[in-house]
């Protein structure tokens, strides 16, 4: 399908103590999402808005401080990238992982970038000091939070 970009708005569910049913809620608010099936090819985007226009327009946003002008529609983005499914190499040395990177951008408080590559998954942060003010804190957090998921889905799974 190549590269595919939409924007959902939904909730978290992070109020939500039980692991399954917090995944549970996520999985339906993304599902019933209004945008999920409206991707559009990354490349369909790009006829509309050449590269060199969105970095003009997104410096000019900085740099006149029109983020403090409103309140964000949001303040997190989620990316999901799938990398190459088979390992890499340079001159005979494989490649050990990826991780992606986000931009930090006006009004913008956290960005989540998943990278998929060779049969692993990195997750990388990239956070707004005033919107993370404890970075490992944060990370350790995301980290428990997907172990107890993880747990409760073997469990679930053991028992049939």
């Amino acid at each position: 399908m190549g590269n595919r970009i939409s924007a959902m708005l939904f909730d978290m569910a992070t109020n939500e103590v039980d692991p399954l049913k917090r995944l549970k809620k996520i999985r339906e608010a993304t599902r019933s999402s209004k945008s999920y099936g409206k991707a559009m090819p990354a490349d369909q985007i790009m006829e509309f808005v050449p590269t060199e226009v969105a970095a003009l327009a997104g410096r000019m946003y900085m740099r006149m401080g029109l983020s403090k002008l409103h309140s964000p529609f949001f303040n997190l983005i989620i990316t999901n990238v799938p990398g190459p499914p088979i390992s890499l190499f340079m001159n005979r040395y494989k490649l050990q992982r990826i991780y992606g990177l986000g931009a930090a951008i006006d009004g913008l408080g956290l960005m989540l970038i998943i990278f998929s590559y060779a049969g692993t998954v990195s997750l990388s942060v990239t956070a707004d000091r005033n919107a993370v003010d404890d970075m490992p804190v944060f990370t350790d957090c995301l980290r428990q939070a997907f172990e107890e998921i993880l747990e409760a889905v073997e469990e679930l799974t053991e028992a049939g």
